[in-house]
């Protein structure tokens, strides 16, 4: 069985103080924000999975800017392992529980009914259409 997993890669306290210490900008504004990765996962242990993406992160930040000035003067020789990986970089592992899509059509009209105005119209329309569309599957 397999299993849609996210990744959030942030950068350590560390990386971002360093940076901000080398006044670095461009690709230091980069490295300084969050990265969503995910992937389509069989049944394993999860720590194998996260040094996966470790390793997968540092070779694409190799591959993709090593060529440029920047990246040598933020990151220096990179060494693709997990042990720079956990200098610089955090990461969180998530399991995709359920999609909005689903939860949505799932949702019965007695829960739906439920919701309160929120005086956003946008908001309010896709609550009314959210309930419209229960009552279509009810019929």
């Amino acid at each position: 069985m397999r299993h849609l997993y996210y990744y959030l890669i942030r950068p350590s306290e560390k990386l971002v103080r360093k940076l901000a210490i080398n006044d670095q900008r461009g690709f230091a504004g980069l490295l300084q924000e969050p990265t969503l990765w995910f992937r389509d996962e069989p049944h394993r242990r999860p720590s194998d999975y996260l040094v996966e993406a470790k390793l997968l992160f540092l070779g694409f930040l190799k591959a993709e800017y090593s060529a440029t000035p920047e990246f040598e003067e933020a990151l220096g020789e990179l060494e693709i392992s997990e042990r720079q990986f956990d200098m610089w970089w955090i990461i969180e592992r998530y399991r995709l529980a359920k999609s909005f899509d689903d939860v949505e059509k799932w949702l019965p009209t007695s829960t739906l009914d439920q919701f309160v105005e929120t005086k956003n119209p946008a908001i309010d329309l896709w609550i009314s259409m959210l309930k419209e569309t229960a009552r279509e599957r009810t019929e």
